[in-house]
């Protein structure tokens, strides 16, 4: 009962007085009003004096790649010993928790563990979460950036690079290729500052830390001013008659996809533009095509006036191959006219 555990019950259903002993009261209540009641099982656990359990550890030291690791979990309260476990998740390959809440072992892989671990004492428990990063073997070091986002010219750009392993700070540098115009590499690796021109730029970052080093080479595209749309391709390429012909028309600027179509003139014939901007097929006949091509996405729209040009089958140019059709003509001709003169000197013989 709640009295044998030092605490009461008041008719206005306040539950008072002060612990005296651990444990659990398992005790009913009852409420009554007028001619109608209630009752309910309840029950209440009184924990040891100094209170319940808390595991005290917050975080956990990186391990390398074939070291021998080992780190000891701590929790205060409880009453006696306190057993541990592991609750949820995974530790590092190679590595265990022993029930004295020692998590020991070799790692076997680089990478981070998420997990959860739980301790136990007595009638109380407790539970943490926490993760341990292993490290590539011999300290070495991996840059972790895969992307950098886009930025947009006049406005403010900052992304900051990542990088895992060796020993001490990471110092970074631009290792080759240049920036977008306006932006800057600061040795914590952030990239900062506000694009100056609109455009893709291609460069290699290097990061160093103690003697390891390594690089990565990333982009970033900046797109213009209030996220409008540029078509960027130029140019396209010549095809020959009889041969399989594609080429993908490229855009910047905006979010989303852009759908593709011809806005003024026609394809080489055998040509066709599909709605991702790619102009594939076989061309069938000889000569220039000029045409507008039509980039949309959402409600911003660009045109740009290109042309391609197909050589006749065999490489040769397209006057040239009409050229070919009357020369061929006059050469039968020609044939012709020597037969039949022959033919009238043997008649005259």
């Amino acid at each position: 009962s709640l009295l044998s555990y030092g605490l009461n019950l008041s008719t206005d259903g306040v539950i008072f007085g002060t612990p005296t002993a651990s444990g659990t009261a398992d005790f009913i209540v009852k409420a009554a009003s007028g001619t109608v009641s209630a009752t309910k099982n309840l029950s209440i656990t009184i924990d040891p004096a100094g209170g319940g359990l808390s595991i005290t550890t917050t975080s956990l030291s990186n391990g390398t790649v074939g070291m021998p690791y080992s780190e000891t979990l701590t929790a205060v309260g409880g009453s006696g010993a306190v057993i541990w476990m592991l609750d949820s998740g995974n530790l590092p390959s190679g590595l265990i928790l022993l029930e004295n809440g020692t998590i020991s072992g070799t790692p076997a892989r680089r990478g981070t563990a998420d997990f959860t671990v739980k301790a136990a004492s007595g009638t109380v428990s407790a539970t943490k979460a926490l993760s341990i990063t292993i490290d590539p073997a011999g300290g070495g070091l991996i840059i972790t950036t895969t992307s950098l986002p886009r930025g947009i010219v006049g406005t403010s750009y900052n992304a900051t690079l990542t990088a895992t392993g060796g020993s001490g700070a990471v110092i970074w540098t631009l290792d080759s290729g240049n920036l977008p115009s306006g932006l800057i590499l600061l040795e914590n690796g952030t990239i900062s500052g506000t694009p100056a021109m609109i455009g893709t730029a291609n460069f290699t970052v290097k990061a160093a830390s103690g003697t390891v080093s390594a690089t990565k080479n990333l982009s970033i595209t900046i797109d213009p001013a209030g996220g409008g749309l540029i078509i960027t391709t130029t140019t396209l390429r010549k095809g020959a008659v009889g041969t399989p012909y594609s080429e993908t028309l490229a855009a910047t600027g905006g979010s989303g996809s852009i759908t593709w179509t011809l806005d003024s003139g026609n394809l080489p014939s055998g040509l066709i533009l599909l709605e991702n901007g790619t102009i594939s097929g076989t061309p069938t006949a000889s000569g220039t095509a000029n045409f507008t091509v039509k980039a949309a996405r959402g409600t911003e729209i660009a045109t740009k006036a290109l042309s391609i040009t197909i050589d006749p089958a065999g490489g040769g140019g397209g006057d040239s191959g009409g050229g070919g059709c009357n020369s061929g003509f006059f050469s039968a001709a020609s044939a012709l006219l020597a037969l039949f003169s022959l033919l009238v000197v043997q008649k005259k013989q």
